[in-house]
């Protein structure tokens, strides 16, 4: 039994413990007649279900296989490897798990290891290690890897045997299929610095992305591989971007110490002085976060200040905005989010929805008669998402460790529940799927059949944009931005082509004004005044086929000027590596006189 909470069922009287899909088939006598207590391991291989093989072993502590080892205990269950790591008791493992590997991955790996695999283990023990691994086709630089030590030789050998059996049934069994997310490397930190403190990101365009952290707001050009900061002290801590693509505006959560709700219009960017045009919403002062949502024509901005949450419409104004109602809650606000005409507020142990610009009674999603859903209540669980499905007639209520069905009304729509393997840091949904971002892995459900369909095993992964496309991952050295995608989608972004081990660092420039302006002012490329007086006189370095008699004198030039595009990079490689070499002394003298 897997999740956090809530992993089944049990017998008061006999303890017989069940999953809860299960119930409706246990056997109805108490107590259970002899032999029926337990069943034997075994596994469907048709439908994935069942424990294949469990047990201790040991896996090397943080920091690698030369601090030692620690016991963890691993299950082999449901075509998926869970390692545990001991709780506070050294003889129970945690809930939560540490690791987690798909056996039906296509990029699922299992091996025995090489002296060089685990060159700071002793030789004694390397015939008793075997590797797990798994990396993602668009990410050749980062491999999630386990290294297992067993007790013995003959240990190890019984579970490489059973995870190559596994891996030969998945590939034909009915549930394999092919990956529905696929994973993209973009940027590492040692291309892309500001990386490593980025809170917050969101696609602009195709060539461009909005990054923002502790410092301010950037702009990648991915085109142009140009990083350009704005604002200065007026965009401080960006913690949190949203594009709103139909009235031109960028949405901001920003502020040194009170952060607040700022608007910038995207023309802003294109002069690079954002700060007689950033536009600070009133009343939004200490605000924690916000969410954007349309109905019809109109934009709305939902913003959570403590206790209370407001509601801003967009318009054609010189402020761009005004407040449509104020909602005032008994607990602090937890999440936001906009389904259909209604904000759906989460808040300790509950959520409620709250009609976006009218005066409606607030629609509680968590009955208090209902009493399988007693346990929300009593365990005071932070409320973190919501999700609206089948046309809303269904919500998906996302707590700290599980997620359940409820109607309209608040009631229980359906038994399953969705049960995280470790503690999640955010949500997105691309319907219809559900993702969850938990230490361990990314976790990806369709929310139709309530199945666990897919795992991203990269772990420490932290999502930087609302709808979860951009995330970065702290797991590999150097971390890395992520662009995750339906595999069917075609990209939003123009992925670079860029090889981690050899690029160029992408440093932030200090130009206010964005690229997209700038290439109308370059230095190489601005008009200067035309020559007054001169002749061609003789012609040194490549190019000798250049004829001087076509050459114009300075009576045919007129006014300013016409000065071309800068060389390139290679034009340049290609002239200093002419006759002479870079350093010639011919190179280095003018060919032109003047009197």
């Amino acid at each position: 039994m897997f999740g956090l909470v809530r992993q089944g069922l049990v017998c008061k009287n006999c303890q017989m413990s069940c999953h809860v899909h299960c119930k409706d088939r246990a056997v109805p006598t108490c107590p259970l007649p002899p032999g029926q207590a337990k069943l034997p391991f075994g596994i469907d291989v048709h439908h994935g279900v069942g424990t294949a093989c469990e047990g201790w072993i040991k896996i090397p502590k943080p920091g690698g296989v030369r601090r030692g080892w620690q016991r963890a205990y691993a299950i082999v269950c449901d075509f998926k490897v869970f390692l545990h790591e001991p709780s506070n008791d050294i003889h129970t493992p945690s809930v939560s798990a540490s690791h987690i590997f798909d056996i039906r991955d296509i990029n699922f790996k299992v091996s025995q290891v090489t002296r060089q695999d685990v060159i700071h283990a002793g030789p004694k023990l390397i015939p008793a290690i075997f590797k797990m691994s798994c990396n993602q086709t668009g990410c050749p630089g980062i491999t999630s890897e386990a290294l297992v030590l067993t007790e013995n030789e003959t240990e190890r050998d019984r579970w490489l045997a059973t995870l190559e059996e596994l891996q030969k049934a998945a590939k034909q069994s009915t549930q394999h299929g092919a990956p529905i997310f696929s994973v993209r490397e973009m940027y590492s930190t040692n291309q892309l610095e500001v990386l490593k403190s980025a809170q917050s990101a969101a696609i602009m365009d195709p060539d461009h992305l909005l990054i923002g952290d502790s410092e301010g707001l950037y702009m990648l050009d991915m085109a142009e591989e140009g990083l350009y900061k704005f604002g200065d002290k007026d965009v401080r801590k960006v913690s949190q971007i949203s594009m709103i693509e139909e009235e031109g505006l960028i949405v901001l959560l920003a502020g040194r110490t009170r952060q607040s709700v700022r608007l910038l219009p995207v023309s802003a960017l294109e002069s690079g002085e954002i700060k007689n045009v950033l536009i600070k919403v009133t009343e939004t002062e200490g605000c924690s976060s916000f969410t954007c949502g349309s109905l019809g024509h109109t934009w709305y901005i939902c913003v959570a200040v403590k206790t209370r949450v407001l509601v801003f419409h967009i318009n054609k104004t010189k402020t761009r905005y005004e407040k449509r109602r104020e909602i005032s809650l008994p607990n602090q606000v937890q999440s936001l989010s906009v389904l259909g005409d209604n904000v759906c507020i989460g808040y300790q142990s509950g959520f409620s929805l709250y009609h976006l610009y009218s005066d409606k009674p607030a629609q509680k999603l968590v009955h208090d008669d209902d009493l399988t859903l007693g346990f929300v209540r009593l365990n005071s669980l932070p409320a973190l998402h919501a999700v609206q499905i089948n046309n809303g007639q269904e919500y998906i209520l996302c707590f700290n460790v599980v997620g359940v069905y409820v109607n309209q009304n608040g009631n229980r729509s359906r038994k399953q529940e969705l049960l995280w393997h470790s503690s999640p840091t955010s949500f997105a949904y691309l319907a219809p799927y559900l993702l969850v971002y938990c230490e361990s892995a990314l976790e990806i459900y369709d929310v139709n059949t309530a199945k666990w369909i897919q795992t991203i095993p990269f772990r420490k992964l932290h999502s930087l944009s609302e709808n979860g496309c951009l995330a970065s991952s702290s797991m590999s050295d150097p971390p890395i931005l992520l662009y995750i995608k339906k595999q069917m989608d075609q990209d939003a972004i123009h992925i670079p082509g860029l090889s981690r081990k050899n690029t160029d660092r992408i440093r932030a420039s200090k130009r206010k004004a964005d690229p997209r302006a700038q290439k109308k002012a370059l230095p190489g490329k601005a008009a200067i005044s035309g020559p007054t007086n001169f002749t061609h006189v003789e012609h040194f370095g490549p190019y000798q086929s250049l004829n001087p008699e076509e050459m114009p004198d300075a009576g045919t030039l007129t006014g300013e000027a016409e000065v071309g595009p800068s060389p390139s990079i290679q034009s340049l490689s290609a002239i200093q590596a002419g006759p002479g070499g870079p350093h010639s002394r011919k190179n280095s003298e003018r060919d032109v006189s003047s009197s």
